[in-house]
Order: structure tokens, then C-alpha cells, then sequence
């Protein structure tokens, strides 16, 4: 996108969160289980790079049938709002 620039000055990095839909009960929070693909931050948290933020999600644990929704959430709700998430 042309004249977009991220946020970089942040006290709170943004976070992964990942819940799992299995059509039979309410979404199932599966941030805990997210596994990053190489070195990984503690708690989710997204890396700052050249381009933004990023997070590289290893997949192989997410292997059942159904829907898995992965967003990127504030760090600190009190700091920053991350909309659309």
C-alpha cells in the first residue's frame, strides 16, 4: 500500500492469537499451542522486520478438520487497538 508506514514505536509488541472452530462448541483459544516457524519470540509476540511485523506460524499442529482463525491482537489494549484484528 503506497504511504503506509507500521507502527514500529510500540511498548507492546502485537501478539498471535489462534482458536480452533470444531462446529460442535464454542472456539477454542489455541494461542498457547502456536509454535513459531524458526528462532520464535516468548508469548506470541510478533517480530519487528524491515517491512512491519511478522510472525512465521508453523502449521504442522494444526492438523483437525474445521476452521482455525489466526489474528493479530494489541499486546496492550491500553496502549493500541489493532481494528480490523
Amino acid at each position: 500500500m503506497i504511504g503506509h508506514h507500521p507502527v514500529t514505536d510500540l511498548m507492546s509488541p502485537p501478539v498471535l492469537q489462534v482458536s480452533y472452530d470444531s462446529g460442535t462448541s464454542p472456539a477454542e483459544d489455541l494461542s498457547d499451542h502456536a509454535l513459531s516457524a524458526g528462532q520464535g519470540t516468548e508469548g506470541n509476540q510478533f517480530e519487528l522486520v524491515v517491512d512491519g511485523w511478522q510472525f512465521n506460524l508453523q502449521t504442522r499442529n494444526y492438523t483437525a478438520l474445521r476452521t482455525y482463525t489466526v489474528k493479530m491482537v494489541s499486546g496492550d489494549g491500553s496502549e493500541y487497538v489493532i481494528e480490523p484484528s
